[in-house]
């Protein structure tokens, strides 16, 4: 895996984290294995990071909805 994909990564899980208290059930469950999928691998396969772009993006429909 490239250098640049995995540092992106480690931004996306760390975005990650910051916001998994506030998501729904479901992505919360799904976030915090994600969570944990790269902090044992150091890497998530390319699905897993397209469902992690994804909530959160949900994420962020959240919070502008809430502010």
């Amino acid at each position: 895996m490239k250098f640049e994909q995995n540092w992106e990564q480690a931004l996306l899980i760390s975005e990650l984290s910051d916001v998994v208290a506030e998501l729904p059930r479901r992505d919360n469950i799904f976030a915090g294995k994600m969570i944990r999928q790269f902090d044992h691998l150091g890497k998530l396969s390319l699905a897993q990071e397209r469902v992690v772009r994804e909530i959160l993006a949900r994420a962020q429909v959240l919070h502008a909805n809430h502010s």
